[in-house]
């Protein structure tokens, strides 16, 4: 499944490496919409910043996780 979540405080000024989703949740990142910009296949040092819309990819359960952790 593929989903956008808009993301919590919590991840504002970390980069994706530090976050690990993948190992965390089970979902890869694969994209970050920022303002107008859309950040495809973004690296692993990109730094989230408040308003950033992430673009998650893996199984309903795990993106449900995530959800579930940024409510």
């Amino acid at each position: 499944m593929l989903k956008s979540l808009y993301q919590t405080r919590a991840f504002f000024g970390k980069s994706l490496q530090e976050l690990d989703f993948r190992n965390a949740y089970g979902v890869n990142i694969v994209g970050i919409k920022r303002d107008k910009q859309m950040i495809i296949t973004p690296e692993a040092t990109a730094v989230l910043h408040d308003g950033d819309i992430l673009i998650v990819i893996g199984s309903d359960d795990d993106i449900e996780r995530l959800q579930e952790k940024i409510q």
